[in-house]
């Protein structure tokens, strides 16, 4: 198995260097890591090498046009082209952030191999993020979705909240393939603009007023309506 960026290393050319700050790594039962470094040096070893240095590679590469001016804070407008770039990389960076932490079901992995691309049971925000004493956030959240065979209390789905400079993606997936399953209510709604599924027009960013660190814990302990 390859070592994998959960977050692509051309970030340090990117962003300023912040130096060493606290990286914390949560799983389905709390707290399990805890260690000082750089930013977008934390890797996975879960990822084959032909994957590594294939497809996966040349999508680091593609999203870089369509990521970096939100990195800086600069508007732009995105069409289905650049949002299907995003979503997918967001779909994937959300599935290594959960590699790390365990209790992941297996489906959204073999989906994303297989079509390289977020599946339809997929959804996923974009947002912008004002940063305080944290420059970087990452969250997953295991869920039971119980409206599928799975058995109480399984993890069947996941919630995964990061930021990349001021961009923010939440992503929501699960392995039962019904889109549908996760929304999320005012007034968070009113501040991330829905990009997977494809929305039907263009989507601007930033989408009005940033989120905060609090949000960002809202965020990622509001589930919605799962069912």
């Amino acid at each position: 198995m390859d070592q994998e960026h959960v977050l692509p290393d051309w970030l340090t050319r990117e962003l300023p260097d912040l130096g060493r700050g606290w990286h914390e790594r949560i799983g389905a039962f709390g707290t399990v890591g805890k260690w000082r470094d750089k930013p977008f040096t934390v890797r996975v070893g879960t990822v084959c090498p032909r994957c590594n240095q294939g497809w996966m590679s040349d999508l680091e590469g593609e999203v870089r046009q369509w990521l970096t001016p939100m990195l800086h804070g600069r508007g732009r407008t995105y069409y289905r082209g650049g949002l299907t770039v995003l979503a997918t990389w967001a779909a994937k960076t959300a599935l290594v952030i959960g590699s790390r932490a365990g209790s992941m079901p297996r489906a959204p992995y073999e989906f994303l191999y297989r079509e390289r691309r977020a599946s339809e049971s997929s959804s996923i925000w974009l947002g912008a993020f004002r940063p305080g004493a944290y420059r970087f956030y990452r969250t997953f959240v295991p869920v039971h979705v119980s409206d599928t065979d799975a058995a109480a209390g399984e993890t069947n789905a996941y919630s995964v909240t990061f930021t990349v400079g001021h961009a923010v993606f939440h992503v929501f997936g699960n392995e039962s393939g019904r889109p549908g399953q996760y929304a999320i209510g005012p007034p968070l709604a009113r501040r991330l603009q829905p990009i997977w599924p494809l929305p039907d027009g263009p989507v601007e960013w930033p989408p009005g007023r940033p989120l905060t660190e609090a949000d960002l814990d809202a965020l990622s302990n509001a589930h919605g309506e799962v069912f």
